[in-house]
């Protein structure tokens, strides 16, 4: 079974971005109870904000509906990439390695 996911609408990404400021403000509100202050709050709020939480839940819905069309750096089949040549080097250089300590006394 598949869940098809709605995007979140404007009131959703508001009642997200004010949510600790709810919980902080009303401690002693149920989950419930918060939820129908954020209502209140959400109604009261001016339509230029109102419209800048709507737009960005768009961009958001827009934004997650785009699907990769193909990966940008193209799949090298395998026997491809066994004849790449790289060579990978480890080398410890740290302060209590033996090497580090013989490279400091070639040097004086």
């Amino acid at each position: 079974m598949s869940s098809n996911k709605r995007s979140p609408n404007g009131y959703i990404v508001f009642y997200k971005f004010y949510k600790k400021m709810l919980v902080k403000d009303y401690p002693n509100l149920s989950p419930q109870e918060r939820m129908a202050k954020a209502g209140e709050l959400w109604r009261s709020l001016p339509n230029e904000l109102k419209n800048s939480f709507i737009e960005y839940a768009n961009d958001y819905r827009i934004l997650n509906s785009i699907q990769p069309t193909s990966s940008v750096i193209p799949e090298l089949p395998l026997e491809k990439k066994k004849d790449l040549g790289l060579v990978m080097i480890f080398d410890d250089l740290s302060s209590n390695s033996k090497k580090q300590k013989l490279l400091k006394k070639s040097k004086i």
